[in-house]
């Protein structure tokens, strides 16, 4: 959590005011099972806001802080991810961004992308 005291986020108010969370695959294990109608409702949700993968179904801002970016007081537009990991050394530079963005439910001026770089 080097990066959230960095930046003055490292208290417990701080974390729960902006609503900071970490992607650290955990979140497929904590949802019901795709098999299950409750779980393949939330897994839906998730994957039209971006915070899973459609075709397998793992976390896409993994290795990630997150940040939500709110529409309304209360509503997710778009979900922020800071990569707290370093990319292992076989993964080709720009495979593995610094920064990335779900889309989710808001809309865009631009062409879809699903993230932006700003390796290293």
């Amino acid at each position: 959590m080097e990066y959230l005291a960095s930046r003055g986020l490292d208290n417990a108010e701080a974390i729960t005011k902006f609503k900071i969370g970490v992607s650290d695959r955990s979140l497929g294990r904590r949802i019901p099972s795709k098999q299950v109608k409750a779980g393949k409702e939330q897994r839906a949700r998730l994957e039209a806001l971006g915070v899973m993968k459609e075709a397998t179904g793992h976390e896409a801002l993994r290795g990630c802080i997150t940040f939500p970016v709110l529409v309304s007081e209360n509503k997710v537009g778009e979900i922020y991810g800071r990569r707290y990991t370093r990319a292992p050394e076989n993964q080709r530079i720009g495979t593995c961004p610094v920064h990335t963005l779900a889309y989710g439910t808001r809309k865009r001026s631009h062409a879809p992308k699903k993230s932006f770089c700003a390796n290293r």
